[in-house]
């Protein structure tokens, strides 16, 4: 647990060793206490990145930061008085400790809670040496790529003498702990002053400072508090008012510093997820300014103190770019109203957007989508029955603006586009007209013009006689845009280029042509076409700034570049605040690094902000303001082998090309090259990217051949493809092109080729079943003169084009080393080979590695040392016989203090004859029925993966198994409305009292059917504890390091933070959709009738809401059932949909829903509709654990 997180009361802090303050500056525009820029103290270094405390962290910290930022080190002791920065007493948490010391769990008292857990106090600083950091898994914004990736545990003394900072912060968080286990972090601290310059000292304890006192220098009192001390907020997540503490603490003489600041935590909703603005919030808010602030991500902090504060709205612009809204503010009000619209003027947007629709009778307005249930609460109206799908729009069903009147389409409610921003806000504004939306932005005098975006002209053209095209053209000129009335710029936006080739005959507006895949090139008739009826472009972000599947920056495209050489503008969409790290850094990357004209945001205050700050007028570029370096962080965090250091040792891929021969590199590369500027960086990967140099400029060399390499060491990586070149092909098939045998089809010419012959290149596609077949292509290979096969990577294909195919072949293809070799090269041998693969090792030939080659040298030993060796082993059996000794007795007192019942492994399998019936499987075993001697019925789970022999726990059986057999689809056995509601009821007391009743919390994370076994008599036993989570009552939020649950049954907020915070609502959830599945699986076939004629309402819940809202509670019973039991179906029902409710804040917790289900029914109120759609569903995999 970082120490930020459980300041509840505050830090005492003394400086020391520090230089005075000066006097506070007069004319300072800081109201911190000294007059100077609030401190930036690095938490664990750059922690909100990579593992906290480690030696990266801690150099990109100081690497992105301004002068003078403070490291911050949660000092731990190791067993013999070694002190090591390190974020947690525990060290199971967040290093590998697990998997080196596996028998080392021990528990502790904790501040007077029992804790287990792998404790700093058990383990000596060499116990660690063979020990890594990683990163909390929790935190699911963060990559993968950097968990468990080798990094060493530091000492206070590594830190400052392998980073040397300006300052350190030590962070002394349980000195009574230590002092209980005779440990003395004051010693630690007044020995190591000797060696470190100790800037800081802070602690949560009183009692430590007295220990201290007379060792350290005074230099002034501070407190360091969380965020919420001073702006506190309400149970939405929204601010309060600010306290008075920065105010009382200033006057007291007392410095405050806050803690609690990363980018990918939860903050205000007010802040519109931007951390630039929450840090100003604290330190330039025109009323007080706080001394230092405790950041993950000191590269925010710094920015927002040099470069973001103390300018205001009309500060002077530092670079020149447009900036687009995106259905105006759409990130904080429902796009396209007039809410959005006015905010995004509000918060500098230069051009405001509309994308128009129209309605029946020809109405243009603007709005985010042509389908009104994506941007309105069209769905939960009578006006869903308007519902259609229209295969030329979307394969899903909606309601299409052009089915309903301008009326019907101006009364109905906005919807914002994320239900999880701004919830206050979420259905607020009305609908403009386009004729509305020219007026507000011709009466504005800070917008410098309109984009206006076309969409689905054609189709409304064709099939609905709508002009769309012609309805923009004529508000425009109504508006007063055509007659010079007004010199606002007006954009017209469309993906379709003959819209745009119509726009610009008829009107002398600047026309935007958008490409909505991404691309990494683009030819240059690609762009003289485009030239042709557009001035300007819209790319989306990778098309500029690829990226890889696990988020890094892999690269730069020459896109911008080019269009921009040929005077087309650019503009990148979308750029949003819900940005992993910091949307300023993403930005930042875009405009300085890679030179885009203009960003269409959801956010515009952000991006207006941007282009005000004053680092982007200094001469020199400051590291916190610096664009992202493609593959910059990627091989700083390359996970298959750690960051080498200083060394001419050759790298695996080196060692295996000495190993070949000469022969071999002859054949291996006589027509190839390594493509250095990418193959560089991947030789610690085992691989290598080669192209054809014959073919890299030219697919017409003088002599067209295949080239074969040794595959003995080396094969193909996955993703390759062999693209077939074709020579001098005549009477081709017209259909090859449309083929299901050939895909990426070009033909090219070539300047010798004779009269009616043609050249072509394709990839054959292996997996359809017309490859061995007639398809009018059988024989096309028999036609030409020439066929020549060449290694591609596969993601280049889609760039294959006439003018330019052999852009395929540039960018080469990868090798790697096959796994025998990989093996032999990991053992310090050579690949070899002699009819066979061979290891040459310092001793002779292996077969397969080296490793056997220490048995030779083990018979090189002198007879002395094979003594040392005999007494290690003597002695080891001796400790194991102690500890075997001291088992035993730990076992017997434990059956003196719990008179369990012990069985043999026989006696077991007899109990269940031989394991003979099955009555259940889960996660952790599979459940056998058996019988005892006196007849009893016990159920036995046969653990796996257990250590020791075989173990096995007895339990009771309970005769009717799990609910899941009774709800099931396969069930043939309906359970009656009364016995499902007190399932249900019981389960709710079970949940109840492991959330409130127990006196620490346990919260399962495991609540589905399975998991609720039933007796003879149908009461419920939650069952299967094996995911569950202890925490304090007093802990409303969680950190879990993986995802835990059962498909269908995970809340959101597992997924994704975007959700809200993980906690025992998480549990609410699960429970949710367990009874909605109950009232399903009784009347299954009412739902499933209703989903054949319906497609969009497959998803039970709807179902159950839809019916709900239409007044049918009939139809989630059956026929035939008394009023009694169609109340307590309709309750389970509204039970059921209040606990899914996307945000943990909206559901009750368990005890309020005991209540409503002991309720009566009336006093139930309908709840919201739940946004479904929204939660992701896949690629999950069910498990246990996901």
């Amino acid at each position: 647990m970082q120490a930020s997180t459980i300041l509840l009361y505050g830090l005492v802090l003394i400086q020391l060793f520090a230089a005075q303050t000066n006097a506070k500056r007069s004319r300072s525009p800081w109201q911190t206490l000294s007059g100077d820029a609030p401190l930036v103290i690095a938490s664990g270094g750059f922690s909100g990145l990579f593992p906290d405390s480690i030696l990266d962290a801690y150099k990109l910290a100081m690497q992105t930061s301004v002068p003078g930022a403070v490291l911050w080190c949660d000092v731990q002791l190791t067993k013999d008085d070694f002190g090591m920065c390190y974020p947690d007493l525990k060290l199971n948490n967040h290093s590998t400790i697990e998997s080196v010391y596996p028998k080392r769990r021990k528990s502790y008292l904790v501040n007077g809670v029992p804790t287990n857990g792998w404790f700093t106090i058990d383990f000596s600083l060499r116990d660690l040496k063979n020990v890594s950091c990683k990163l909390i898994q929790g935190i699911l914004s963060q990559t993968g790529k950097i968990h468990g990736n080798g990094f060493s545990i530091l000492t206070v003394q590594d830190v400052t003498a392998q980073i040397k900072p300006e300052s350190i912060w030590l962070n002394v968080q349980h000195d009574a702990f230590y002092a209980q286990h005779n440990l003395s972090m004051s010693s630690f601290l007044v020995s190591a002053s000797r060696t470190v310059s100790i800037d800081y000292i802070s602690s949560p304890e009183l009692n430590f400072f007295q220990k201290i006192t007379g060792h350290f220098g005074r230099n002034g009192p501070r407190i360091l508090v969380p965020k919420s001390y001073i702006f506190p907020l309400d149970d939405k997540q929204y601010l309060l008012p600010p306290t008075s503490l920065v105010h009382d603490a200033h006057k007291a003489g007392l410095q405050v510093y806050v803690s609690g600041f990363s980018n990918d935590a939860n903050i205000a909703y007010n802040y519109s997820f931007d951390p630039v603005s929450e840090y100003l919030s604290f330190m330039d808010n025109g009323d007080f300014s706080v001394d230092g602030v405790l950041s993950d991500f000191p590269i925010t902090a710094s920015a927002s103190i040099d470069c973001f504060s103390h300018i205001g709205r009309n500060a002077t612009k530092q670079v020149d770019f447009l900036v687009i809204s995106k259905h105006g503010a759409g990130g904080d009000y429902p796009g396209c109203t007039n809410l959005a619209y006015d905010k995004a003027i509000k918060d500098g947007a230069d051009v405001i957007d509309c994308s128009v629709q129209m309605s029946r009778e020809g109405k243009p307005f603007c709005s985010n989508s042509i389908d009104l249930e994506k941007s309105t609460m069209a769905a939960q109206t009578p006006l869903r029955n308007r519902s259609t799908i229209i295969p030329e729009i979307s394969s899903h069903a909606g309601i299409y603006t052009f089915s309903l009147t301008w009326p019907e389409i101006y009364n109905l409610t906005p919807a914002i586009s994320n239900p999880y921003r701004n919830p206050n806000e979420r259905d607020s504004g009305r609908i403009m007209s386009l004729f509305e939306f020219l007026n507000l932005a011709k009466n504005s005098t800070s917008l410098s013009g309109i984009l206006i975006s076309v969409e689905n002209a054609v189709y409304l053209r064709e099939k609905k006689g709508l002009d769309l095209a012609k309805a923009v053209l004529d508000t425009l000129t109504e508006a007063g845009y055509s007659n010079g009335t007004t010199t606002k710029r007006v954009m017209i936006q469309s993906t379709n280029s003959s819209v745009l080739v119509d726009i610009k005959k008829q009107s002398k507006s600047e026309t935007v042509y958008k490409v909505e895949k991404p691309i990494d090139d683009i030819s240059d008739s690609a762009i003289e076409d485009i030239k042709k009826f557009a001035d300007a472009v819209v790319i989306i972000k990778p098309s500029v700034l690829p990226l890889s599947d696990d988020s890094f920056v892999t690269g730069k495209t020459n896109v911008v570049e080019r269009l921009q050489k040929s005077k087309l503008l650019i503009y990148v969409e979308l750029l949003q605040n819900e940005f992993v790290s910091d949307a300023t850094v993403e930005i930042n990357s875009y405009i300085t690094g890679a030179g885009i004209n203009g960003t269409i945001t959801e956010f515009p205050f952000t991006a207006s902000k941007y282009k005000r700050n004053r680092c982007l007028g200094t001469k020199e570029t400051l590291p916190y303001m610096a664009p992202v370096i493609p593959r910059g962080l990627l091989q700083m965090v390359n996970p298959l082998s750690p960051a080498p250091a200083p060394s001419t040792a050759p790298s695996q891929f080196s060692k295996m090309i000495m190993s070949l021969g000469h022969h071999y590199l002859q054949t291996l590369f006589s027509q190839m090259m390594v493509v250095t500027n990418y193959a560089a960086n991947h030789y610690d990967l085992h691989f290598i990217t080669l192209a054809r140099m014959d073919y890299t400029d030219n697919l017409c060399p003088s002599n067209p051949r295949n080239e074969q390499f040794n595959q003995s060491a080396l094969q193909f990586a996955d993703g390759t493809k062999l693209l077939t070149i074709l020579y001098d092909c005549r009477d081709l098939p017209s259909n090859i092109s449309n083929s299901l045998v050939y895909n990426y089809v070009t033909d090219f010419q070539c300047e010798e080729d004779m009269e009616g012959l043609r050249n072509y290149c394709f990839v054959k596609n292996s997996s359809s079943a017309l490859l061995y077949m007639r398809d009018g292509t059988k024989d096309l290979e028999k036609n030409c003169k020439k066929e020549v096969s060449i290694p591609v990577r596969e993601s280049t294909l889609p760039s294959l084009c006439s003018d330019n195919p052999n852009k395929s072949l540039e960018k080469g293809f990868n090798l790697e080393i096959k796994q025998d070799c990989l093996v032999c090269l990991e053992s310090n041998g050579a690949c070899g080979y002699n009819r066979g693969f061979v290891c040459y090792c310092d001793d002779g030939t292996h077969g397969h590695n080296c490793y056997g080659s220490l048995v030779n040298a083990i018979h090189k030993v002198a007879g002395s040392i094979a003594g040392v060796v005999l007494f290690v082993i003597l002695l080891l059996f001796f400790r194991h016989y102690l500890r075997m000794k001291e088992l035993r007795l730990r076992q017997q007192n434990l059956k003196s203090l719990i008179p369990l019942k012990h069985y043999t492994y026989a006696k077991v399998k007899r109990i269940t004859k031989s394991f003979a019936e099955v009555v259940g499987r889960g996660g952790f075993g599979i459940v056998y029925r058996g019988t005892l001697s006196d007849g009893r019925m016990v159920a036995v789970k046969l653990l796996k993966d257990s250590k020791g022999s075989k173990r096995a726990i007895i339990y009771e059986f309970l005769g009717n198994g799990s609910l899941d057999k009774f709800i099931s689809d396969k069930s043939l056995v309906n359970l009656d409305w009364a016995t499902l509601y007190e399932i249900a009821l019981g389960v709710a007391r079970g949940l109840e009292y492991l959330h409130h009743g127990c006196k620490t919390r346990i919260v399962h994370f495991d609540i589905k059917p399975q998991n609720v076994l039933l007796d003879e008599n149908f009461c419920p036993k939650v069952s299967d504890f094996g995911l569950a989570k202890l925490c304090e009552k007093k802990e409303s939020v969680l950190s879990l390091l993986d995802t835990r649950g059962a498909v269908g049954y995970i809340a959101p907020e597992m997924i994704s933070r975007v959700y809200g915070s993980l906690s025992y609502k998480s549990d609410v959830y699960s429970y949710g959709m367990l009874v909605l599945e109950m009232i399903g699986a009784r009347n299954k076939e009412s739902a499933h009738q209703d989903s054949a004629s319906n497609t969009s309402s497959i998803y039970f819940p709807e179902w159950v809401y839809r019916d709900l809202e239409l007044g049918k509670p009939r139809r989630l019973t059956e026929n035939g059932i008394n009023n009694e039991e169609e109340e307590l179906a309709k309750k389970m029902a509204l039970v059921g949909l209040w606990c899914i409710q996307p945000s943990p804040l909206d559901r009750p917790p368990m005890n309020r829903v005991v209540e409503m289900m002991e309720g009566s029914l009336e006093a139930l109120e309908v709840p919201p509709r739940p946004v479904l759609q929204q939660i992701p569903t896949a690629p999950l995999q069910e498990s246990l654990t996901l």
